[in-house]
């Protein structure tokens, strides 16, 4: 099995997944464009072994606020041979796959930010499988996957992905030779990271209540002073009290 530091486009993902997990925050819905890369595990091919080599690819697809995610997925995947003296050297695949999955959203809690997905694809297959003899096998054939896997939020834009892959092709029954019949299946597990076009979501403050105006004062005039007519020779006190001049 090759080692990590023979794929950086697996490191590279790695690296920035685990620099970018304090991060998480809500990311967008639209279109967005990824990369993956991972480990692919190859059946074996008329008894012949291959060792458990890599997968690297693209993809481009749009996120529905419902959860719906169309997505087209391009990978390119190598696996060797285990045997000492082997009569398949190498097998290769390049795949075009239509994808759709489903995402699991909410608006608050644990799948604001994570989100579990399951779902399945259908395209084509160009493999290749060369012998040590020179002889090549190489075709084209409908190829059909199942997949599921987490998507983590890094921030508005940025989502990172652990994601699994069960692919297979049709058999190949108008060839000739050992490979005549044969189903080029795999199961892919892989780390991917993808950026999203939408703009950060706006947060709308709820609005403060208006409190009524005060109301208008109401006028109370003040009360009427008594009228006091003394007659000559009297003086009027408070609250028309009226005794004789001194």
């Amino acid at each position: 099995m090759k080692k990590f530091s023979q794929h950086p486009l697996w490191l590279a993902v790695a690296t920035t997944f685990l620099v970018s997990a304090p991060l998480a925050a809500m990311a967008n819905d639209g279109a967005y464009v990824g990369v993956e890369s991972g480990m692919n595990f190859l059946k074996s091919i008329s008894g012949n072994r291959f060792s458990n080599d890599w997968v690297a690819g693209l993809n481009a697809g749009y996120a529905f606020e419902s959860g719906w995610r169309p997505e087209l997925e391009l990978d390119f995947r190598r696996n060797d041979t285990t045997s000492a003296s082997p009569f398949y050297v190498h097998a290769t695949s390049e795949t075009a796959m239509v994808n759709m999955w489903y995402d699991v959203k909410t608006q608050s809690g644990l799948f604001s930010v994570l989100h579990p997905y399951l779902g399945a694809g259908v395209g084509a297959a160009r493999s290749e499988i060369v012998s040590n003899s020179g002889m090549s096998p190489y075709d084209t054939r409908l190829a059909y996957q199942a997949g599921a896997g987490l998507n983590y939020d890094l921030t508005h834009h940025w989502t990172a992905s652990l994601d699994y892959r069960f692919l297979r092709t049709n058999h190949d029954r108008d060839g000739a030779g050992p490979l005549a019949d044969y189903r080029y299946q795999n199961q892919s597990v892989m780390l991917g990271l993808r950026y999203s076009f939408g703009s950060a979501p706006v947060m709308v403050a709820a609005a403060a209540p208006v409190a009524p105006p005060p109301a208008a004062p109401v006028y109370t005039p003040p009360p009427a002073a008594p009228v006091c007519n003394p007659p000559a020779g009297f003086k009027v006190y408070a609250n028309c009290h009226i005794s004789p001049q001194e």
